[in-house]
């Protein structure tokens, strides 16, 4: 029988020392912002396309630069929420953000 990958991961992850367990979380929130970032560029190109603007229409209607609107939907951009909520007001996009802190901050690491 396979194992799953949740089975897996607690066979390994048994042995991890604090390091492997850093190592783990930052590569982890590496690849979510990476599928964040995937995601944001075909949201916005899908919804650009589905109005009929063009790069160059867009960019005046945001005030975002047309180069900067072409690396976004490349997925090679990296907006700031400023220029994301321009974006998602034109292209009739909503958006639900949500802030948490992922573990507690003890004293020794503040």
């Amino acid at each position: 029988m396979d194992e799953t990958f949740d089975e897996l991961m607690a066979k390994v992850s048994a042995s991890w020392t604090p390091a492997d367990w850093e190592h783990y979380r930052l590569i982890s929130m590496a690849m979510r912002l990476e599928v964040q970032r995937i995601q944001l560029g075909h949201l916005v190109k899908q919804a650009r396309k589905e109005l009929g603007y063009s790069q160059r229409q867009l960019a005046k209607l945001t005030g975002i630069q047309q180069k900067e609107i072409c690396k976004i939907e490349k997925q090679k951009g990296n907006p700031t929420l400023i220029k994301q909520h321009k974006l998602f007001e034109v292209l009739g996009i909503q958006a639900n953000y949500e802030i948490v802190r992922s573990e507690p901050i003890t004293k020794e690491a503040a």
